[in-house]
């Protein structure tokens, strides 16, 4: 199967089928194995849950998220659970996703009260603390940081996600379709993270010309201007490295602002934490990731040109302050690449 990076990266999928292949090569490039190991949600559990979305929402699954069910469902070979801190085949509470999902829809709190009223649902809950807000079912919970994400009917894209955050209802801007990609794509940089030779980030290393493949991680503070709501002087800076370095923004990169948005879509003090920026170089294979977490961000570039690499980590830590230790360098010995891997695309 041969890999072109600039048209996974760069290239929206053109139907379901081929988002789903796109997923499918990005975690197969260094662990093919990795596909064998997914497995889909039960048939009857899936007919079930579109059952109860149909009866209390009056729509159907969205395509994308029924088709993750289909295909990884009850095993996803931690792709997306890993990143939402829920091991599928751990849950005590349900059987895999589509039951789980059902499970939060259907959740009842029974005995639960809120200001003397007798709360029944999560949704009701959702209702009391944030009034008059949107319509929109649960697909996944996370109890301790109460943050629910899931889909609403009357979202103009099928697979729009909604986020409550402490219960206040929040739009991320994003996709589960571009969400289960960066999840995939991040799994891509920890393996070369991961596995890759550990370099030393100092002059003589990036004069030595192209090095097959290399992952360099760091975390940098970042300057107070920059944690303003909605992050517009960071959004500009990114705006001048894209004209500066011919980066292109990747299909599944999320929006310049960082930030959550309100039911009036103003940016909100929240942060996704899903954020990200992610940008691409045609020529060079490179990809850059900054995601922000106030008042730091955390910058993966993962390329196969040591000087490219070297000058935009530059132009970052020029407008940053380096956090101590926080480097992680490493690359790629050829015999470690699959030889069917194709970094340049020109």
């Amino acid at each position: 199967m041969k890999c072109d990076l600039r048209t996974l990266f760069t290239c929206p999928p053109g139907s379901i089928v081929e988002w789903f292949r796109k997923v499918e090569q990005c975690i197969s490039i260094f662990e093919p194995e990795r596909i064998q190991n997914l497995r889909p949600a039960p048939a009857e559990d899936i007919q079930a849950l579109e059952q109860l979305v149909k009866e209390k929402y009056g729509c159907s699954l969205p395509p994308s998220y029924k088709l993750y069910l289909q295909k990884m469902g009850e095993a996803d070979s931690n792709i997306l659970s890993r990143r939402m801190g829920c091991d599928l085949k751990d849950c005590q509470s349900f059987r895999n996703m589509a039951d789980g999902t059902k499970y939060w829809i259907d959740f009842t709190f029974r005995t639960f009260t809120f200001r003397g009223e007798i709360i029944e649902t999560i949704e009701e809950v959702v209702a009391h603390r944030t009034p008059g807000h949107p319509p929109f079912w649960i697909f996944f919970y996370e109890a301790l940081a109460e943050l629910t994400y899931g889909f609403s009917p009357a979202a103009d894209g099928p697979d729009e996600l909604m986020m409550t955050v402490g219960w206040r209802f929040c739009y991320p801007h994003d996709t589960f379709s571009k969400l289960l990609f960066f999840c995939a794509y991040c799994d891509l940089r920890r393996w070369v993270l991961t596995n890759g030779r550990a370099m030393e980030y100092k002059a003589d290393t990036f004069s030595a010309g192209p090095s097959c493949l290399h992952a360099l991680l760091f975390h940098a503070d970042c300057p107070p201007e920059w944690t303003v709501i909605g992050q517009a002087p960071l959004a500009a800076f990114l705006r001048e490295l894209e004209e500066k370095y011919s980066l292109e923004p990747c299909w599944f990169s999320g929006r310049k602002e960082f930030c959550l948005y309100d039911m009036e879509n103003r940016p909100t003090e929240e942060l996704y934490p899903f954020n990200r920026y992610v940008a691409f170089h045609a020529d060079f294979g490179l990809t850059i990731c900054i995601e922000y977490y106030e008042p730091e961000i955390q910058v993966v570039i993962f390329s196969e040109d040591l000087s490219l690499t070297k000058q935009i980590s530059d132009a970052i830590l020029e407008q940053t302050r380096l956090e101590e230790d926080s480097i992680n360098f490493r690359q790629l010995d050829w015999e470690q690449v699959p030889g069917w891997l194709t970094f340049d695309s020109r």
